[in-house]
């Protein structure tokens, strides 16, 4: 049995949930998320609460079963709060710039690198080694910070790529002569 998929998930105020089968949206302050589930799941909403039971024994179907209440609990979590994510950039001469529609990256290629940027998500550059991601969807902020240090990952010797904020990258140790 499912330890996550037991727990409720708690629908706050300001927040609309419409169930169709395992067609769920959910609408709050921040925007709009629709997502379709599979597998051999219900929803029943009771007392502000969505409770997500599994109708079957199927090995699969019990492991999808914390994985759908997780989405979902996701989906209600960014239309109220959102998701953020800030990446950091080490290197000499490494800097990113946000235009209208995509993110350039300068590291240390002999061209620069312009990623679009999806339509549901806010990106910034405070600074040109900061890169900061704003976005309601959780699944789709992890894959373009994931597309973004992929372009320029952390070398183990001097420390130099695209990291997230505040990881430790474990540098290895210089040889002797």
């Amino acid at each position: 049995m499912s330890r996550i998929g037991k727990a409720p998930v708690v629908i706050p105020p300001l927040t609309t949930v419409d169930l169709n089968g395992l067609q769920v949206s959910v609408c709050g302050p921040k925007g709009n998320l629709e997502r379709m589930f599979v597998g051999n799941v219900s929803f029943e909403i009771r007392d502000s609460q969505i409770f997500v039971t599994c109708n079957s024994t199927n090995k699969l179907d019990l492991s999808m079963w914390g994985t759908t209440r997780s989405l979902l609990n996701n989906m209600i979590i960014g239309v109220n709060q959102g998701f953020e994510k800030e990446l950091e950039i080490f290197g000499t001469g490494y800097k990113a710039e946000v235009s209208t529609r995509y993110l350039s990256l300068f590291l240390g290629k002999s061209h620069g690198i312009r990623v679009e940027i999806p339509g549901n998500l806010v990106v910034q550059t405070p600074k040109p080694t900061i890169v900061k991601l704003f976005s309601i969807d959780k699944e789709s902020l992890g894959l373009f910070a994931a597309q973004i240090i992929k372009q320029r990952p952390v070398e183990p010797y001097k420390g130099k790529g695209i990291r997230y904020k505040g990881e430790k990258v474990l540098l290895k140790a210089k040889g002797k002569k």
